[in-house]
């Protein structure tokens, strides 16, 4: 029993295997656990990621290509590392006092004021358990971009890839419609939430519609290439079924009457559609099998909640705040974090700490507690800073450079709708 597991650890194959499994584990079982919000799905996206780590290890180990990271791309990382760690890292008053000013004012008695009857505050982050918790997700995910990176390293792992994107939001907008449409108020018709069912919208897993139909965007794109991509020669099953799945996908988007998120669908639809037309593609066959797809989505629609999408598609029209922003909230909550940010400008108040920091530059008291500032780019740079904004602008730039380049030197058609399928 031992030589045959010292020979499975030993066997490539079975390596990359096991690699492929978690990437599909990280795609298809996390997010069954509220959207991997839930200390459950964390865990399981931490324990797969050990997993596929260590395996890929092992096989770089076998093929005696040791790990050669970007020099840039472990800057980047590296730095958000450095920031989570400096915002959990035990200070001395001196220094506190100098990146994270606010701290006399908000823990009088646990700084040096308080003359020794209690702990000091010594952290930058005014959540330290929740920042534990970013840091471990985030290394966690520094990892997952490695194994990614390290695994397709041919252009036929970057398409298996795509087609398991596809495959896997394919299977949670079919998730998603089945509990709209037999639903128990439950997710999953199991789980109970203390404040969300699941009568009024698509949602799946997910516990907020508008990350749902999110998540649905990430694979539209890689569907429609995979559509585009299909040989005349292939199964006629195959080309019908995926126009069928990328019906579905645009159905369950419409029904999760998210308005950010059918615009971000349908941005991710239309341009991968578009260069996959300037790639040669696209033929007469093909506009006849989106104009079917748009067929059947028009008459889902029709069926049941016709007038709701329309409605809050039609409130972008508006310049109405009201019915953009109904009773204000959105609005509120970002006035106080933007009150907020000049206050801790340098490193911010620690990642996962914006629900009990906001508060406190509030205009009036709220029934509602937002756990998040509505917009990840205001609650990057309330809970890291500049430092972490300017960290996730050079990424987000870095990570466009790599795909234009990639672009410029793509000759196949179908790898340069592939590089748009990720684009969208």
């Amino acid at each position: 029993m031992k030589n045959i597991r010292q020979d499975q650890f030993s066997n490539p194959d079975f390596l990359r295997a096991i690699v492929d499994g978690c990437l599909c584990g990280i795609m298809g079982v996390a997010p069954l656990a509220l959207a991997g919000r839930h200390p459950v799905g964390r865990l399981a996206v931490v324990l797969l990621v050990a997993i596929a780590a260590v395996a890929m290890s092992r096989l770089r180990q076998l093929r005696r290509t040791p790990w050669s990271p970007n020099r840039l791309w472990l800057g980047l990382t590296l730095g958000g590392v450095a920031v989570l760690v400096l915002q959990l890292a035990h200070l001395p008053p001196a220094w506190l006092a100098h990146l994270s000013p606010e701290v006399g004012s908000e823990f009088p008695l646990l700084t040096d004021r308080a003359g020794g009857f209690l702990p000091s505050w010594s952290s930058i982050s005014r959540a330290p358990v929740e920042t534990q918790s970013a840091l471990v997700l985030y290394v966690a995910y520094v990892f997952l971009f490695y194994i990614v990176r390290h695994r397709v390293d041919r252009i036929r792992d970057v398409e298996r890839l795509m087609k398991g994107i596809a495959v896997g939001t394919l299977l949670f907008a079919t998730l998603g419609i089945a509990q709209y449409l037999f639903s128990n108020g439950r997710f999953l018709w199991i789980y109970t939430h203390p404040s969300r069912d699941t009568f009024d919208a698509v949602k799946a897993s997910f516990v907020n519609q508008n990350h749902f139909a999110h998540f649905l965007a990430l694979g539209i794109g890689p569907a429609i290439w995979w559509r585009y991509s299909v040989t005349e020669h292939a199964a006629r099953w195959m080309r019908t079924g995926l126009t069928l799945a990328i019906a579905v996908s645009l159905t369950a988007t419409a029904l999760t009457f998210s308005r950010g998120g059918v615009l971000a669908v349908g941005v991710a639809a239309m341009t991968t559609a578009l260069f996959a037309g300037l790639g040669r593609l696209l033929n007469w066959k093909m506009v006849g099998a989106v104009s079917g797809i748009a067929l059947v989505v028009a008459v889902v629609l029709s069926v049941h909640g016709q007038d709701r999408i329309m409605g809050e598609l039609q409130s972008l029209q508006t310049s109405d705040m009201e019915r953009l922003d109904y009773g204000g909230g959105r609005r509120r909550v970002w006035a106080a974090v933007g009150r907020a940010i000049p206050d801790y400008a340098m490193l911010g108040v620690g990642a996962g700490a914006h629900s009990v920091v906001y508060p406190k530059y509030m205009d009036e008291p709220s029934d509602v507690d937002y756990t998040h500032a509505e917009s990840g780019y205001l609650q990057v740079l309330f809970e890291t800073g500049a430092i972490g904004f300017a960290l996730l602008v050079l990424t987000l730039v870095t990570a466009a450079w790599c795909l234009v380049a990639s672009w410029r030197a793509a000759k196949d058609p179908r790898h340069l709708a592939l590089i748009v399928a990720l684009l969208g």
